[in-house]
This record gives C-alpha cells, sequence and structure tokens, in this order.
C-alpha cells in the first residue's frame, strides 16, 4: 500500500477511535476510490490488488461497526473476491495466504454476529485448511503452532454455537496437543500455561456439554491444578 492510502487508513482510525462514523466512512470511502484508480492505472497487480483489498476492508469494518450489515457484508466479499485472485494469480505463498485467511475470518466474523452460522462456518472452515497449509509450509514452527491453536479455537466456540459438540471437542483437543507442544518447547513457559488452562477449560466445557461428563472431570482437575492461587 502506498504512503497516500496508509496515511487515510490511519486517519479512518482516528475517527472510529473518536466514534466520529460519518467521517470515517467518508475517508474510507476516498481510500477505496483511490485504490480503485490505482488498480485502474497499474492493471492487476500484486500492489494494486492488495491495496483495493485492504482499503475494501478498511470501510467495511466501520460499516460493520456502524451495524450496516449488507454494505458490510458486500465489501468484505469484494476483497476476499480480490485475495481469491491473487491467489490464482501468484499461487499458494505464505502471504497470500495469509491474506486470504485474514480475509476469510473477516467475513466470518460478520456472519457470526448476524448469527448467520452455517455461513460463518463455511468461511471458518475454509480459514482453517489454509492455516493448516500455513503450518506446513513454515515447516511446522512455534509460530505456525500458535496460528493453528487459535484458528481451531476459534473453530471450536462456532461448532459449539452450532450444537456440534463432538467435533468442538476434537477441534479443543487438537489446539491443546498444539499448546502443549509450544509449552514443551519453550524456554520460559510464560502466559503458556495460562493457554493451557484456557485449552483445557474449552475441552472441559466442550465434553460436558456432549454428554462426556468424564473426560469433562479429568479436564477440569488438570486445569485446577495448573492455576496459581492468586495473592
Amino acid at each position: 500500500m502506498d504512503d497516500g492510502l496508509q496515511a487515510l487508513r490511519e486517519r479512518v482510525e482516528a475517527h472510529v477511535e473518536r466514534g466520529e462514523w460519518a467521517a470515517a466512512v467518508q475517508v474510507a470511502s476516498e481510500a477505496v476510490a483511490r485504490a480503485r484508480g490505482l488498480r485502474r492505472q497499474e492493471g492487476d497487480t500484486h500492489h494494486a490488488l492488495m491495496s483495493l483489498a485492504l482499503t475494501l476492508t478498511v470501510l467495511a469494518t466501520v460499516h460493520q461497526a456502524g451495524g450496516e450489515w449488507t454494505e458490510a457484508l458486500r465489501l468484505h466479499e469484494e476483497s476476499l473476491g480480490l485475495r481469491r485472485q491473487l491467489r490464482r494469480l501468484l499461487g499458494g505463498t505464505p502471504e497470500v495466504l495469509d491474506r486470504l485467511t485474514i480475509g476469510l475470518n473477516a467475513v466470518a466474523s460478520l456472519h457470526i454476529e448476524r448469527e448467520a452460522w452455517a455461513l460463518a462456518a463455511r468461511a471458518r472452515e475454509e480459514s482453517l485448511g489454509l492455516q493448516r497449509e500455513l503450518t506446513r509450509l513454515s515447516e511446522d514452527s512455534p509460530e505456525s503452532w500458535r496460528d493453528l491453536s487459535l484458528a481451531l479455537d476459534e473453530w471450536g466456540h462456532l461448532l459449539g454455537d452450532l450444537g456440534r459438540f463432538p467435533e468442538a471437542v476434537e477441534a479443543y483437543e487438537e489446539s491443546l496437543a498444539l499448546t502443549r507442544r509450544l509449552l514443551a518447547e519453550a524456554d520460559a513457559p510464560g502466559t503458556l500455561v495460562e493457554e493451557l488452562v484456557y485449552c483445557l477449560e474449552n475441552v472441559a466445557d466442550a465434553r460436558e456439554a456432549a454428554g462426556d461428563r468424564m473426560g469433562a472431570r479429568i479436564a477440569r482437575t488438570e486445569a485446577e491444578a495448573l492455576q496459581v492461587p492468586r495473592a
């Protein structure tokens, strides 16, 4: 994104922080118009397509925050289409897959806010598949394990909302396994113990909802044993 577009994005963020929604929409719309002009000038280059995708997401986010669901969805979908186009043009590079994942998660979040669960699940499941591919491309780096663990956690929450509790258990268990792996290889535990407790509590809740009371009790007991009493 060029400096002019970046400056416009920063202006949008400033307006949003102050609750100036009309001004935020105006500036974000200006950013989109500028990005469309850049695409007409450059054609379907990586720079032009990504600049337009990013500015569309900014404008969509402003509309979403204001409860304008239809317009927000239209803009998110257009941005997602551009990210898919980049994948067709450039292949499945880590950068392209990461940007596509972000676009899918934005669409999923909007559907979740609207309680359009089936549509949210479709976007979130595709995003999870891409995150798995990113983990493979990164040769199983710790950073990719954390990203995949977070994606599985979000997927588990959505499955729970859908009442698909056995599948939610599977997602949470896989997230838990990745967190254990991170903790085992970390030089310093840091907040990983807290994350492990969080994962165990998710597993316990999902197992309880799935009717597995024994499994829920085992996970909850481990979580309680790991928690350090606060002074």
